[in-house]
């Protein structure tokens, strides 16, 4: 039956009588089907099903690259045999050190969880679980950006966050930041979910789990408490959108901040009093630096720039739309990324801005994939190919600089204790009670943990606070301890081993070490293998009693 729809679909002159224009409907349709053909839909040909998979899969691979190419860094070597600690002490009641009195997150929250996946696939599959949360992550950011701005600005947001180099390197490096990433991410998904949602019970359960989420990623991380203002903005304006009220938006933003803070509230009155410690002197009360505040705005404008310029370009199609709750949005999404270069270069500090620029990044990629979304948008139909090459081109050209980026960042981490072990477990074999030293305790504990059981490991030259936190490991000779104890030690040959890698985070006289060593007739030198860490040449020294 012919109902008249296709010659609906052609317009007509006013200029010309409606007899004249009325062609056959087999014309219309051979005119409708060359129309379409001549301006290609946008969504249908630029958002394939297949696309955000070949996203996640490029992703991965840019992170799987890293895995394999080192041994255990110092905060991987830490956290997991932490974690195996933590675990022991669950199962068996053996002591652990006050843990939380220096790390960075709650030692009982990540490291057993990154434990776990190192009983089973050894330091590869803690980094794989990194990998998996930071995938996680990128996709409740395609859930988020697609439910607020649309399926192509998720695509590209997606595209910008996969390509960083903080995120290729976080996803191959087994700390707590990839879950800390992920539970703001998840807190971030919530929250918008429950704003688009229509029944309240649902709406209620939805925030409170939001509120759970970002308590949990401050837990893992406490760098994370620098985004919990972020999160509860974007809460609040996503409410104000979806309800187009602002008092509702008020009301939801004071409910999740409400919940959030009582349960962060009972997670910290159950927790021991060395955590506030650890909170107090890793984030709150950190030791400033001395390096410019401008250098530090430079380094951080070349890590994560592109992310930063596009958030900003994204924020003009955003403001001029018509809603006030959206503005708001754009805004809370990209404060994310310029919220570590200003703690940053408060402190003075580049320690760790290099991962933490992640955190940012995540939100940033927001409005950033709003940005080349309103690209490929805003141009004529028929050079719509064109702005989706100009887009691809940007986020690959992305993607090879944060590859580059990440690569540079991972091999200049450290040595590779792996090279070092051998000579090790060699000298260990021949002792009773094995004693080693190392400058980078971190590392050789989480070795001596796989592959020298009963080992002692012994620090050379800890901090006060470390020193505190971990008084088995402080050397003790006499009334001497500390550095002071290693030289009758090394006189009277009472270490195994004693491993030097040549630099030292707290500025120790490695050089006096090495010339006791030299010069006592209980060591030999059993290998010395060069290394370079930014651009500087070091040799890495395993001296073995005789």
């Amino acid at each position: 039956m012919n109902d008249g729809s296709h010659t609906a679909s052609l317009r007509t002159p006013s200029h010309q009588p409606p007899a004249l224009t009325a062609p056959l409907p087999a014309i219309a349709t051979i005119t409708g089907t060359v129309a379409r053909h001549r301006q290609p839909p946008r969504l249908r040909l630029y958002r394939p099903p297949w696309l955000l998979g070949l996203i996640l899969t490029a992703q991965a691979v840019l992170s799987l690259r890293l895995i394999p190419a080192t041994g255990a860094y110092g905060d991987e070597g830490l956290y997991l045999w932490a974690g195996h600690l933590e675990w022991a002490h669950w199962l068996h009641g053996t002591p652990t050190p006050d843990f939380g009195a220096y790390f960075s997150g709650a030692p009982a929250f990540y490291p057993p969880l990154g434990a776990l996946a190192d009983s089973i696939g050894g330091l590869a599959g803690a980094r794989l679980l990194s990998l998996a949360l930071i995938l996680g992550a990128t996709l409740l950011l395609h859930r988020v950006t697609g439910r607020l701005f649309g399926p192509m600005a998720a695509l590209c947001a997606v595209m910008m966050f996969a390509g960083a180099g903080a995120t290729q390197f976080l996803a191959a490096f087994a700390t707590y930041d990839a879950l800390a990433i992920f539970l703001l991410a998840a807190a971030t998904c919530l929250a918008v979910e429950a704003s688009l949602c229509r029944h309240f019970a649902a709406r209620a359960a939805l925030v409170v789990a939001s509120a759970a989420a970002l308590a949990g990623a401050d837990a893992a991380k406490y760098v994370a408490i620098l985004f919990d203002p972020v999160v509860i903005a974007i809460a609040t304006a996503a409410f104000w959108r979806g309800r187009r009220s602002l008092p509702t938006g008020i009301m939801a933003g004071a409910a999740l901040t409400a919940v959030f803070a009582t349960i962060a509230g009972l997670a910290f009155a159950a927790a021991p009093m060395s955590y506030l410690t650890g909170i107090t002197f890793t984030t709150l009360s950190r030791q400033h630096g001395a390096f410019p505040m401008r250098d530090i705005l430079l380094v951080a404008a070349g890590w994560s720039g592109i992310i930063v310029l596009l958030a900003i370009t994204g924020l003009v199609p955003v403001i001029a739309a018509s809603r006030p709750g959206t503005r708001a949005l754009g805004i809370a999404f990209a404060a994310g990324p310029l919220l570590v270069p200003a703690a940053a270069a408060h402190a003075h500090l580049f320690t760790s801005m290099f991962k933490h620029l992640a955190y940012g990044e995540w939100f940033g990629a927001v409005p950033a994939g709003y940005a080349l979304a309103s690209l490929i948008h805003a141009v004529p139909p028929v050079k719509t190919r064109a702005a989706a090459r100009i887009t691809s081109i940007i986020g690959t050209g992305g993607a090879l600089v944060g590859a580059a980026l990440a690569g540079n960042q991972y091999v200049n981490m450290g040595p590779d204790f792996r090279l070092a072990l051998p000579a090790v477990q060699a000298a260990a074999a021949h002792a009773a009670h094995p004693v080693i030293a190392s400058d980078d305790v971190d590392i050789a504990q989480y070795y001596a943990y796989h592959d020298i059981p009963g080992a002692r490991i012994l620090a050379i030259g800890p901090d006060p606070h470390w020193a505190r936190a971990n008084p088995a490991q402080v050397p003790r000779y006499g009334r001497e301890s500390g550095l002071a104890a290693y030289r009758p030690a090394i006189r009277h040959g009472d270490l195994t081993a004693v491993v030097l890698s040549g630099f030292h985070l707290w500025g120790l006289p490695d050089k006096a070490v090495r010339a006791d060593l030299a010069a006592s007739r209980c060591y030999r030198l059993a290998a010395s293998i060069p290394y370079t860490k930014d651009k500087q040449r070091f040799d890495y020294q395993v001296w073995v009693r005789r």
